[in-house]
């Protein structure tokens, strides 16, 4: 780009991180080497790659030096170096030294709010500085509360984006080949909804009418629905097996919020 347009500009996004996004939701991901259509798990490239390197002891004191030398890119190499280990050793000492230092060097000289979010953050994490109630947490914990619904939030939500947020808690191994079919109408929402669940995906369609199997629902029931935490009306069987094949493993309770605060994170 020319510097005219970049200089002092990029305050949200960069173009190193930002670019590549515009791409896959463009172009997709694959960029023709083959290797990314089956690539190896994270953990058995990173195990493949330290081993190739000459072990984790050779990798540990590179990543050092390169985050001693500094600059832009032994940082960035340092952060490259620090990943294969932590994932191999979420507990390596060293690397996570290391991965503070050039994390938070990198952090300090961007213009990008986001990246420079992103960089400070972990810093503070590893260092266990990144807290919630006085305590230290992960970013992975915070992800999972704040992507926990809370009852009023899914009472006051539109039914239809409800009903939509359902569809990608679907777990297709607990669904497996199960087939429900019925229609929902929901309190106070004149819409009829046609949902089918089939080939593990829950599809969700406008009604003409009640169907054979028809439930009628309040909007505190599919919240419940969505949360597991209540029995629902006699006349919802059809959403009570529904509700069999949901996944709320990522969810966060109160109760699993304190009980993870009251244990030291895994600050991998």
């Amino acid at each position: 780009m020319s510097p005219s347009l970049r200089d002092g500009a990029e305050l949200y996004g960069q173009v190193e991180s930002h670019v590549r996004a515009v791409w896959a939701n463009q172009r997709g991901w694959f960029g023709s080497t083959v290797y990314d259509i089956n690539p190896l798990s994270e953990r058995d490239e990173a195990a493949r790659l330290v081993a190739t390197m000459g072990g984790a002891a050779a990798v540990r004191q590179a990543a050092a030096r390169a985050v001693a030398d500094g600059g832009l890119d032994n940082w960035r190499w340092g952060l490259k170096l620090t990943s294969l280990l932590l994932t191999l050793d979420p507990a390596d000492q060293a690397a996570r030294e290391a991965r503070i230092v050039a994390a938070r060097a990198l952090g300090q000289r961007t213009t990008s709010a986001n990246a420079r979010g992103f960089y400070i953050t972990e810093a503070l994490e590893l260092e266990g500085r990144l807290l919630a109630q006085g305590q230290p947490v992960t970013v992975d914990m915070l992800r999972r509360v704040l992507g926990t619904p809370n009852k009023a939030q899914l009472t006051a939500a539109p039914v239809a984006s409800v009903l939509e947020y359902l569809r990608y808690l679907v777990d297709p191994v607990k669904a497996g080949d199960k087939r429900i079919a019925f229609t929902l109408a929901v309190d106070g929402d004149p819409a009829i909804y046609w949902m089918q669940l089939r080939n593990g995906v829950l599809v969700v369609s406008p009604g003409v009418q009640p169907g054979p199997i028809h439930v009628a629902a309040t909007r505190a029931q599919l919240a419940d629905l969505v949360l597991g935490t209540a029995s629902l009306p006699g006349n919802a069987a059809a959403l009570a097996e529904l509700g069999q094949v949901i996944d709320r493993s990522q969810f966060v309770t109160r109760a699993s919020w304190d009980a993870m605060l009251s244990k030291p994170p895994n600050m991998n």
